[in-house]
């Protein structure tokens, strides 16, 4: 999905996704600092918010960054492309000159989102299910379900961590832009197969992947291709206005 002819003006489009996974890189080494990962993954019972942030640029494994860090070589400039394409359609005449805040602010909101989204189904959804089900064990000796083991306790309180939920939004973006691409067909199939293991998960009270934030990316895409260049257009204009009204009072 890698455009032929790249314009000018998405060089430095380029440059940042080179550039992103230096601040990744720089996160799996602070790991080596004892105790460091209390305070870069995000735990769902920890009571702590600025993990959110954090934890999408955490990796645990170098394997798992690079993975991540291909998938937004692939998807990255053709999102980007449409988000150029969908800014100059605009109806406010408002005209920027890089898009390199556009793709920083989608990329960091659908990381926001998705382990938002992950956050939310691990404790108001995978937990009570999971204790439900060690209920429903206790009293009955048969059970379609395997009974819940420790090592099943630890995966729902596990920490969240990766940028995969941010890749799944800019693959969904696009994808939608680009629905007869073969790619698509792969993206298409790789959603069906989170949607099965978040069924599989939500029966089970747990999951091996973390399919709530790999779809929460697919939705914060979704979202994102319907609505977010009007999203955009109109936080500019309020950032523009609310800066006018800053100027006028130092005078």
């Amino acid at each position: 999905m890698l455009l032929k002819d790249t314009p000018p003006e998405l060089q430095e489009l380029i440059s940042l996704c080179h550039y992103l996974p230096l601040i990744h890189f720089t996160i799996v080494l602070a790991f080596m600092i004892p105790h460091s990962h209390r305070r870069l993954l995000h735990y769902p019972f920890s009571g702590i918010s600025h993990t959110l942030f954090t934890s999408m640029f955490s990796h645990k494994r170098i394997l798992h960054m690079l993975v991540n860090y291909a998938g937004m070589g692939v998807f990255a400039l053709p999102a980007v492309h449409y988000l150029v394409v969908e800014q100059r359609k605009g109806k406010t005449d408002l005209r920027q000159s890089t898009s390199v805040y556009h793709l920083l602010a989608f990329y960091i909101s659908a990381g926001l989102f998705s382990g938002l989204a992950s956050h939310v189904v691990t404790t108001h959804i995978f937990y009570p299910r999971f204790l439900s089900r060690l209920k429903e064990l206790s009293g009955s000796s048969t059970s379609v379900l395997p009974k819940p083991s420790i090592s099943d306790l630890e995966k729902v309180m596990r920490s969240l961590f990766g940028a995969t939920g941010a890749v799944y939004g800019c693959a969904t973006l696009a994808t939608l832009n680009h629905p007869d691409h073969p790619v698509g067909m792969a993206v298409g199939g790789a959603v069906l197969a989170e949607v099965v293991g978040l069924g599989i998960g939500g029966l089970l009270g747990w999951s091996r992947f973390n399919h709530p934030a790999h779809l929460g990316g697919v939705a914060f895409g979704t979202l994102y291709y319907l609505y977010g260049p009007q999203w955009w257009d109109h936080l500019r204009l309020a950032m523009t206005y609310f800066t006018d009204i800053g100027a006028v009072g130092l005078i």
